[in-house]
């Protein structure tokens, strides 16, 4: 069942950490620390509009898998550490303007998808795999300010990043939605977009010493100067849209 307190809750092993219920929503809990190497599966944490932790939230499955069953994950700095992060539902992550961490890859439980919405505000959103690389999610989202930093990404909706900074890295996938970089596009890596007939938007400007590459048949919007800058080592706009 549900967990709340105003103090904090540290675990630890090896064996598996299930919590059933709601972390700190109806009481915050004061710091949050789930570690071990078993795989961990969560219910959510806070309410919409209310932290359930007031401190830092670690989750730890290292050697194994983190389930995210809850569609709400409100709290203050979060670092997730495991081989995978499964979604199990329509998951919102929001922290008031701090750090969001995920170790390694995102992906959904379910061939039908699901959704990810990380509202980091004014912190720094890290993700250190793939996302939707096994089992897409149906879409992504990033809210303004801040900045994210994201490896590839595979939807069969759309993704769009709201971060004053994004770095992009690896193949960005929809089928047939749109993709759209509303701030400044930085490429940390060889970057490949692919559409379909989505549209491809990006409202700043891209900067990026590495290759950048689109295609589809929807429309390609760059409202910013390409390059202006750090020169990009490639650009390979294609497709058959305007």
């Amino acid at each position: 069942n549900t967990i709340n307190g105003a103090n904090s809750l540290t675990t630890s092993g090896s064996g598996t950490t299930t919590v059933s219920g709601i972390i700190g929503g109806a009481t915050a809990l004061s710091a949050l620390t789930l570690g071990g190497t078993g795989a961990v599966t969560l219910s959510g944490i806070g309410g919409a509009s209310t932290a359930g932790v007031s401190g830092a939230t670690s989750v730890s499955g290292s050697g194994s898998t983190i389930t995210l069953n809850g569609s709400t994950y409100n709290a203050n700095a979060q670092t997730y550490t495991a081989n995978n992060t499964i979604l199990g539902a329509n998951t919102t992550i929001t922290t008031s303007d701090d750090n969001i961490t995920f170790s390694n890859t995102i992906n959904a439980s379910a061939a039908t998808g699901y959704s990810l919405t990380i509202n980091g505000g004014t912190g720094t959103v890290t993700v250190g795999g793939a996302i939707g690389g096994v089992t897409a999610l149906t879409s992504v989202t990033t809210d303004t300010g801040g900045s994210v930093s994201l490896q590839s990404v595979t939807t069969s909706g759309a993704q769009s990043y709201g971060d004053a900074t994004v770095t992009l890295n690896g193949t960005y996938a929809t089928t047939d939605s749109n993709f759209s970089v509303t701030n400044v596009a930085i490429l940390g890596g060889a970057t490949t977009i692919n559409v379909g007939t989505g549209a491809i938007s990006f409202s700043n400007t891209i900067n990026g010493a590495n290759s950048l590459t689109t295609s589809g048949s929807g429309t390609t919007t760059v409202s910013g100067i390409i390059g202006g800058a750090t020169a990009l080592s490639a650009l390979t706009i294609g497709g058959t849209g305007a």
